[in-house]
């Protein structure tokens, strides 16, 4: 289902102008007015961000699958395996992994 929503608020800011020439390049790439596409990034990555902050909510199905997802006794794949052997030979300096 599809909502619309009145736009009655108005955000105003100042950029520099290379940044407005980047904003402006990038509307047109996406098909849309320089307005829209300012304001549907802007809203897509606040979602993104405060998503980080909201809890995982599962049913007690999903939990208890998710559990004995966690207590299943699994072998590597080969991918995984090769990635873990790469990873071992790295080192970590200055809490910093150096692969």
């Amino acid at each position: 289902m599809c909502t619309m929503h009145v736009k009655t608020k108005r955000l105003d800011c100042r950029i520099a102008e290379e940044d407005k020439r980047l904003l402006e390049r990038a509307a047109a790439k996406a098909g849309l007015r320089l307005t829209d596409f300012v304001v549907s990034t802007l809203v897509v990555a606040a979602r993104e961000m405060l998503r980080e902050d909201e809890p995982i909510r599962l049913s007690r199905a999903e939990w208890d699958y998710f559990i004995d997802s966690l207590d299943a006794e699994t072998t590597p794949g080969s991918r995984l395996s090769a990635a873990m052997a790469h990873f071992a030979q790295g080192t970590f300096e200055n809490g910093r992994y150096r692969g």
